[in-house]
C-alpha cells in the first residue's frame, strides 16, 4: 500500500487528475464536480478511498486567490448564517469583567492597585464565560444590559476595570477573541457550513497542480505501524506529565522558560522527545512533501545545509525542517504569525484520541531561517507586498514572552511540578 500511495503522490503534480484516477483505479472513478472553478474526482486506491480536488480559481503563489475563490466565499456566507453574533466590543468585555469581579468578591482576588497581569487573566476569563458558559439568549441579554448598567455595585467594579484597562487592548492585534473563533467554528461545523470530507486520502491542488492541502488518515500507522504510533503518543503523554507547562491563557511557550523551577531535570526528557517525535514527524511530512512539492522540498534541504549545526534539529540523514511545535490538548489558542512560514508548507501529525489527551507535532520552516540561508548563498529575497486588510496579517503578539518574573507564571502542574498535573 505504501508503494501505491507513493506512486500516486509522484504523479499528481504532472498528470490530469481524471487521467490519473483512471490509471490507478481503472473504471472505479466518480467525477463529483467538473466546473470552471474546480474539478473533484473520487476513486479507489487498493482498499483506500481517495479524493483529489483541483481548485482552478486558486493560485498557490497568489494568497489573495484563497479568499476570492468561490468555495471560500460560499463557506464564509454559510458560517455567518450559522453564527451571526458580533464579536465582543470593548464596552461589553469591560461589563463582563465587572460581572466576574462582582461574582467573586474575595478580597484576595481583587487587586489593590495597578495589576496588568490580574486584569489580563480577568479579561480572558470574561471572554471564556461569555462565549462558552453563556447560552445564546444570555449573551443577547448581556449585550443589551451592558449599555445601561444601573446596578451601583456593578458600576463600582466597572469603574475599576475601566481605570485598569490597558491602552494596547484597544488595538485590533491585542484584542483577539479566540473564544469567538472557537464558538463560531463549532456552530458552523454543527450546521454543515463546511462540507465534511470522509475519505482516507484527500489532496487539493491549485490551477497549476501545486499542492495546497494533503491528508492521509492513519499515515503514521501505515508507515511505522500501530505499535510505534501508540508508543509516540505515550512518550508525549509522559513528557506532558513530568514537564511543568504554562497555561494556554498566558500565551507563552514552554521553551521560553527553561530556566524555571524543575528545568534542571528537563534535558533528560527533552532530547528524547525531540529525537523520536520530530524524527517520526519528519519522515511522515517528507513522505507527502517530497513527491507533491519536489522543488520546495529541494529548496528546504538546501536551506538546512546553510544553517549552523547548533541552530537546527538533527532528525535523520536528510533534514529539511527547521521549526517544530509540539502541542498538547490544543483548544482555542491560535498562532497568528503568518510570517513564520509565508509561502511555504507545514505538516501536521496528530496523535491521541478525541476522548482523552490530544497531541500534535507541527513541522515547517521558519522564514528567518530562509532569509539567513539566502543571504549566505548571495540570493536576494523575494519582496512580497503585504496586505494590511488581511484577517491573518497581524504579527504574533506575546507581550509577556520575555517576562522573567517567576511569581506571575502559572503552571499546569503548579503544586509539585514533577508529581502532579491538571488538565
Amino acid at each position: 500500500m505504501v508503494g501505491l500511495l507513493r506512486n500516486l503522490l509522484q504523479k499528481i503534480p504532472n498528470t490530469d487528475i481524471k487521467i490519473l484516477a483512471e490509471e490507478v483505479s481503472g473504471s472505479q472513478i466518480e467525477v463529483l464536480t467538473n466546473s470552471m472553478e474546480e474539478t473533484i474526482v473520487d476513486f479507489k486506491l487498493g482498499d483506500k478511498q481517495v479524493r483529489v480536488m483541483q481548485a482552478h480559481d486558486i493560485d498557490k503563489d497568489d494568497p489573495a486567490t484563497y479568499d476570492q475563490a468561490r468555495r471560500a466565499k460560499e463557506a464564509r456566507q454559510r458560517a455567518r448564517a450559522a453564527f451571526d453574533e458580533p464579536v465582543m466590543s470593548i464596552p461589553l468585555q469591560q461589563y463582563v469583567m465587572a460581572c466576574v469581579l462582582r461574582d467573586n468578591t474575595d478580597a484576595e482576588q481583587t487587586p489593590q492597585g495597578d495589576d496588568e497581569d490580574f486584569f489580563t487573566d480577568l479579561r480572558s476569563t470574561a471572554q471564556e464565560r461569555y462565549r462558552l458558559l453563556m447560552t445564546r439568549d444570555e449573551r443577547g441579554k448581556c449585550r443589551k444590559d451592558h449599555t445601561a448598567c444601573t446596578d451601583r455595585e456593578l458600576n463600582d467594579f466597572l469603574n475599576t476595570v475601566k481605570s485598569n484597562w490597558c491602552e494596547g487592548w484597544n488595538g485590533e492585534v491585542y484584542n483577539a477573541d479566540y473564544f469567538f473563533n472557537y464558538v463560531r467554528d463549532r456552530a458552523a461545523a454543527g450546521k454543515n457550513a463546511w462540507h465534511l470530507v470522509e475519505v482516507d486520502i484527500f489532496i487539493v491542488i491549485d490551477r497549476h497542480r501545486r499542492v495546497v492541502f494533503a491528508s492521509v488518515v492513519e499515515l503514521m500507522q501505515l508507515l511505522h505501524g500501530s505499535d510505534v504510533t501508540r508508543l509516540l503518543a505515550r512518550a508525549l503523554d509522559m513528557w506532558s506529565y513530568f514537564t511543568p507547562l504554562p497555561f494556554p491563557e498566558q500565551g507563552v511557550m514552554w521553551c521560553r522558560f527553561q530556566s524555571k523551577p524543575g528545568a534542571g531535570q528537563l534535558p533528560v526528557a527533552v532530547p528524547t522527545v525531540l529525537r523520536r517525535g520530530t524524527r517520526k514527524a519528519t519522515e511522515m511530512i517528507r513522505f507527502l512533501v517530497q513527491p507533491l512539492g519536489p522543488e520546495y522540498y529541494s529548496e528546504c534541504v538546501e536551506i538546512l545545509k546553510q544553517l549552523p549545526p547548533d541552530q537546527k534539529i538533527k532528525t535523520d540523514d536528510e533534514d529539511f525542517l527547521n521549526l517544530f511545535a509540539i502541542g498538547i490538548n490544543g483548544y482555542t489558542r491560535r498562532h497568528r504569525d503568518v510570517k513564520d512560514i509565508e509561502g511555504g508548507l507545514s505538516g501536521l501529525l496528530t496523535l491521541g484520541c478525541y476522548i482523552g489527551p490530544r497531541f500534535f507535532i507541527i513541522g515547517t520552516n521558519h522564514e528567518s531561517a530562509k532569509r539567513y540561508a539566502w543571504c549566505k548563498m548571495g540570493r536576494p529575497p523575494l519582496l512580497v507586498e503585504a496586505d494590511p486588510k488581511g484577517d491573518l496579517g497581524a504579527p504574533c503578539v506575546n507581550p509577556r514572552s520575555d517576562d522573567d518574573d517567576d511569581d506571575i507564571m502559572k503552571w499546569t502542574n503548579k503544586n509539585r511540578p514533577w508529581t502532579s498535573r491538571s488538565r
